[in-house]
């Protein structure tokens, strides 16, 4: 943190934003390895109200387990304490924080991981974050083969938290590492409002 105010003052930046790696949250769900093989199978019929209703019903499940416990102690602990340590804010600089979820993780644990990250967020007690990031390569296998999938995911945890902001990589591809279909159709999923699904 201190190393990368330092760099910024001496390019006359004042203000930036960080991302960081994934919350960590040993948090398990039982169930997980038969969620991930029916939401995937769901993704390849195209089932998005399924899926939907899938989403839907595993959200108070992973809230009941007190994931939002994993992302306050994370804040508490490393984020704000290395921030007050270092003394990252002062009158020439301010550094935020956006939350992330691991794009190239399995459904349910990137499910579990962007409701930590959303709900972080929105947490006012958690003032330094400022918003939501996606991590990882886009051109990922799971990345690619769950796009779709998390963006509806997406748009639940907006759904759910609708004050957070949130930040979207996409398009990040070339020729060179995706077939050349799927360049067409990333950045309308993850800008426009595609999904066939009503709030």
């Amino acid at each position: 943190m201190k190393e990368m105010k330092l760099r910024a003052i001496r390019e006359n930046v004042s203000y930036i934003e960080c991302m960081f790696g994934s919350i960590p949250c040993p948090v398990a769900i039982p169930e997980a390895n038969d969620l991930n093989k029916r939401f995937i199978s769901l993704q390849q019929q195209k089932d998005d109200s399924t899926s939907w209703h899938l989403i839907e019903a595993l959200f108070p499940v992973l809230m009941s387990k007190d994931i939002t416990a994993c992302g306050k102690k994370f804040y508490d602990e490393i984020l704000l304490a290395n921030h007050q340590k270092w003394n990252i804010d002062d009158d020439q600089f301010t550094m935020r924080y956006q939350t992330t979820a691991n794009r190239n993780q399995q459904p349910v644990e990137f499910f579990k991981n962007l409701i930590m990250a959303f709900a972080t967020a929105a947490n006012p007690e958690c003032k330094l974050v400022t918003g939501v990031n996606i991590l990882s390569p886009e051109n990922g296998e799971v990345s690619m083969r769950d796009y779709h999938l998390q963006m509806l995911m997406f748009k639940y945890c907006h759904n759910q938290f609708p004050a957070v902001k949130y930040a979207m990589h996409a398009g990040e591809l070339t020729i060179c590492l995706v077939r050349p279909e799927d360049l067409t159709w990333h950045i309308n999923e993850a800008v426009l409002p595609v999904f066939r699904l009503k709030n």
